[in-house]
Order: C-alpha cells, then structure tokens, then sequence
C-alpha cells in the first residue's frame, strides 16, 4: 500500500484556497469602480479590459451675470481615454454629476447644470450656474468664491492669483493636472487687489462698487 505524506494533502489545501481567493477577487473586480471626488483620473471597468481614464486639462472660467455666477469647466482627454467615456457615458455622466455637486457651499445652489461632450477637442463641457453667490448691501456688491477655491484645494492670496481691474487669474498645477481659471469680474479703474478698499478680494471673495 502507497503511504502519502500528510504534507501533500496541505499542499493542495494551500494551492486551493489560493486559487478560491484569485476567483473571488476576480468576481470583485469585474465591476465598474470609479474613484469619488475631483480626481484626475477615472477607472472603468468594461467587459474587454480596464483603462485609466486621464484628464491631463481643465480650463475654468467664471462670469458674474445677473446676480449670478455662471461657470463653464472644459476639460481635456488624451483620444483613447475620450473613446472609453463615450463608450461608458451614462456612468461617466454619473460621475461628473456628483463632482459638480461639491462646488458649493452652504449660501449657493447649482441650477441649470449642462454637460456634454465636443469630440473634435476630445474634451467634455460643463456648464452651470452658481446662485446666491453675489450679494450687495450698503452699495457694496461682493461674491464669494469658496465653492470653487475649497474643492481645488485654492486660495486668492495663498496661491497668488494674478489681478487685473476685470479678473483674477491663475494657472498651475493640481494632482498632475494642468488648471487654467479665470474668474471674470465687473470691469473697474483700478486691479482687484489683496484687502482693496472699495475693489478687492481676501482669501475667498471678491468686492466692488455697485452700480446703481
């Protein structure tokens, strides 16, 4: 009679566990898992095979429109990872949405929300509308910016945002992606400068005059 060691037998009890935990992570991971916040990069699970969706651009501008701030956010994608968002759209828009969502704070709310993709620039437009951002009183109008500072991790005075009579600009890097912002604002004769008088901003809002 053949006598087997009993260490073979734990061998293969090893090997099929192994092989158990391999299939189940398998199951795990077969699913689409997408990274929350305002990442750069996406992850898509398709039944073919996962690709790491990046972002390598965003261009953000702001504009003060009938007590309102409208903002419109491009942002730019290498061709391939643009394909895959196309070919995932209903859970990429998913996605956008509730990133957008954070870019308020507890006096604003977002109306009018439009996203949609322009493949000759393989890029994706958001488009809405900040309210209650802009208030006025004692012929002083002043709107704030933490909802758009806050989740990009900026400040006015902090990361030296350049100032001009009509705008406050900055351009750099976050998270290895390249940020062109541009926050238009009501055209004055002198810059909007750190703790101005009547034209100016602090670390997250900005003031002027009110026209009459």
């Amino acid at each position: 009679m053949v006598r087997v060691d009993k260490r073979f037998y734990g061998y293969i009890v090893v090997i099929i566990l192994v092989l158990a935990v391999g299939l189940l992570a398998q199951i795990y991971y077969s699913n689409v898992y997408i990274k929350p916040g305002i990442e750069n990069q996406v992850e898509i699970k398709t039944t073919k095979s996962e690709l790491m969706i990046h972002e390598f651009k965003r261009v953000i501008e702001t504009k003060i429109k009938d007590n309102r701030i409208v903002c419109t956010m491009i942002i730019y994608y290498s061709k391939e990872s643009f394909n895959s968002i196309l070919d995932n759209w209903n859970k990429y828009f998913s996605l956008i949405t509730k990133n957008i969502s954070k870019f308020k704070e507890a006096s604003t709310s977002i109306e009018d929300l439009n996203i949609r993709c322009q493949s000759s620039s393989s890029s994706v437009l958001i488009y809405f509308i900040v309210d209650g951002a802009v208030s006025k009183y004692n012929g002083r109008c002043t709107a704030t910016y933490l909802w758009l500072l806050r989740p990009l991790g900026l400040d006015f005075i902090e990361d030296h945002f350049n100032e001009y009579n009509d705008r406050l600009t900055w351009t750099g890097t976050i998270n290895g992606v390249k940020y062109n912002i541009t926050i238009l604002l009501p055209r004055q004769n002198v810059p909007y400068i750190a703790w101005g008088e009547s034209v100016g901003h602090c670390h997250g809002h900005v003031w002027w005059p009110c026209q009459s």
